[in-house]
């Protein structure tokens, strides 16, 4: 596995951030390509040590979680999303034994898709959204909204 810098902020005395994804590049028979994987933080935590194909395992060749991705576009620059889902059950205990919490930094972009003929005529409106996400001591979802702004090309 690699190593990785800058994967940690420190925000508070003694309160830490840790990054949970990290970027690294790959080898394929289509060239090298940058894929994103758990953290080195979050590899430790739950004992990752091996990806096979799109599937990841802990040390005694459990599976632990997966990479989905979708492209829009083949063989070219389409839009692409991809998300990598771990074992809740899982993580969320070996968090708590190690007293961390969870958070996610969403943002949240819209915009007027070109290639619809029928609303030309709307003025090109961008907006973008950036919230916090994170799960309470009873496991519900909770978000905070701390950004919203809109522009334009005219």
């Amino acid at each position: 596995w690699i190593g990785e810098n800058n994967n940690v902020t420190e925000f508070a005395e003694s309160k830490f951030a840790f990054k949970n994804m990290t970027r690294t590049m790959r080898n394929s028979v289509d060239g090298e390509e940058e894929i994103i994987i758990p953290s080195k933080k979050i590899r430790q935590i739950l004992k990752i040590t091996e990806l096979d194909n799109k599937t990841y395992f802990d040390i005694d060749n459990n599976q632990i979680g997966f990479k989905h991705q979708i492209n829009t576009e083949r063989y070219s620059y389409g839009d692409s999303q991809e998300i990598i889902l771990l074992k809740k059950d899982i993580l969320f205990k070996e968090l708590k034994n190690k007293k961390m919490k969870l958070f996610w930094l969403a943002t949240h972009f819209i915009k007027k898709n070109p290639l619809n003929d029928n609303i030309r005529e709307v003025i090109h409106n961008q907006k973008t959204r950036k919230y916090i996400l994170w799960f309470d001591d009873q496991n519900e979802l909770q978000n905070l909204k701390y950004f919203e702004e809109k522009f334009s090309n005219e």
